[in-house]
């Protein structure tokens, strides 16, 4: 499948990750090991209860994790990549 699907729209980058889930309450903590540019946290919070519940619980996560929200990355690993490769 992977040929075919190269053959047909080309390949742009390879993203190779490995990753940890954990399911928090209404979170889902990802632990990514991405080959090429490092570890990465992300966290998805459903709003289930409304927008400032769900904000509570990406505040709590951020002072649990201790995350700089200064220093955090924006975009998909694939904008990444081609970043980095540039």
């Amino acid at each position: 499948m992977d040929s075919l699907l190269a053959h047909m729209f080309g390949r742009e980058v390879v993203v190779r990750k490995t990753r940890r889930l954990y399911l928090f309450r209404n979170a889902r903590i990802h632990i990514d090991r991405v080959s090429g540019l490092g570890n990465f946290l992300e966290f998805e919070v459903v709003v289930d209860k409304g927008k400032r519940q769900a904000r509570g619980m990406f505040e709590k996560l951020v002072d649990a994790f201790d995350v700089d929200l200064m220093k955090t990355e924006a975009g998909s690993y694939r904008e990444l990549k081609l970043k980095h490769r540039a």
